[in-house]
């Protein structure tokens, strides 16, 4: 069997879909820091600006009760609005982390496989209407949820390298 034989033999389906699986679980973990961590959208911008509307927030909705300007047995107002809110929560930047369940549920996506085409997408429902919702309101700037010009170099080089190692075990 000659090289382009051997080659042909190997590339199949399941060679680029482990390859680009490995690539794409690899670049999850990129984009779930540059959204939660860094509150960057894909062009390496700040995700936006939270509101300074005053706000009233009932303590049963918060991932830890903080002080704000007042408080209430049931609620805290916050003059300086969500973005005091935010900041009080230790986040001095915009980003979509608060209780976590969308961040995690982000960073270990369902994948669902359809002839060629290997898709990822988050869990539950209620997390994507979250993230529909966050995406719309924060993409002025550009799209916070598509691959940053850094993260699709990665995922290239990820695949190419996985699909390399598929096709050219160094035992051959």
């Amino acid at each position: 069997m000659n090289f382009a034989e051997r080659v042909l033999a190997r590339l199949n389906e399941t060679v680029i879909q482990e390859s680009l699986r490995i690539a794409a679980r690899d670049v999850i973990i990129d984009m779930r820091k540059r959204i939660f961590d860094n509150g960057l959208n894909s062009e390496g911008q700040s995700i936006g600006q939270y509101s300074t509307r005053p706000l009233l927030i009932l303590k049963k909705d918060m991932p830890k009760v903080v002080r704000g300007t007042s408080s209430s047995a049931t609620a805290v107002f916050f003059q300086g609005g969500y973005d005091q809110f935010k900041r009080e929560n230790g986040y001095n930047k915009v980003n979509w982390r608060l209780f976590g369940n969308l961040m995690r549920d982000f960073a270990t996506p369902k994948e669902t496989l359809a002839g060629k085409s290997l898709t990822y997408s988050v869990k539950n429902s209620e997390n994507q209407e979250k993230l529909d919702y966050l995406e719309a309101r924060f993409s002025k700037n550009g799209s916070t949820i598509s691959l940053s010009k850094t993260e699709r170099e990665n995922i290239t080089r990820t695949f190419n390298f996985e699909l390399q190692k598929r096709l050219f075990p160094p035992n051959d």
